[in-house]
């Protein structure tokens, strides 16, 4: 059920190209040790699902499964960052999220336990991957209105990838 055409296309192009990998290879390449030891866990995720919303805007795999898994999969992004804040604020417990994360998205209990698991890890890392694929997006359009006619696309991946990961107003900097 969850390791279907559509789920399996979609895991390789948030974890692997353009995703994730290509993002750890590029900025493994940076000068800065520090910087690669210092990497932001959410610029991670925030370039993965920037990476799912391109691909789909560029009408990579125009199939119903890999649209449905990627509805489902922003469905339970939506949920998950709900229940992290839940979570940690002590307003539901792990068994109920775990029950609520299932029976919202159809994912079976062992999977969902271990979801809910990985965010109380990874406190904030949901809602702060959300919050960075905003930013790339937003940080494009400066730049596109910025450079006007002479805006790349692979230029702004390139700079991006190359910086690491790096978040908000760091990014900013680092671009500008």
């Amino acid at each position: 059920k969850e390791h279907n055409n559509g789920a399996l296309t979609s895991a390789a192009v948030m974890n692997g190209y353009p995703g994730r990998h290509l993002h750890w290879l590029c900025a493994a390449s940076h000068a800065s040790t520090a910087r690669l030891l210092a990497a932001a866990p959410e610029a991670e995720f925030a370039w993965a699902l920037y990476c799912e919303e391109r691909v789909r805007e560029y009408g990579f795999e125009e199939t119903a499964p890999f649209h449905f898994i990627n509805t489902l999969h922003q469905a339970r992004r939506a949920l998950l960052a709900i229940l992290d804040v839940r979570l940690h604020t002590g307003d539901i417990d792990v068994k109920e999220a775990a029950d609520l994360l299932s029976r919202e998205t159809g994912m079976d209990m062992l999977s969902a336990d271990s979801e809910i698991r990985f965010i109380l890890l990874n406190p904030g890392l949901h809602t702060a991957a959300l919050r960075g694929r905003e930013a790339i997006k937003t940080l494009k359009r400066q730049a596109r209105r910025q450079m006007r006619g002479k805006f790349n696309e692979r230029f702004f991946h390139d700079a991006l990838l190359s910086a690491g990961f790096l978040t908000g107003n760091t990014l900013r900097k680092e671009l500008a």
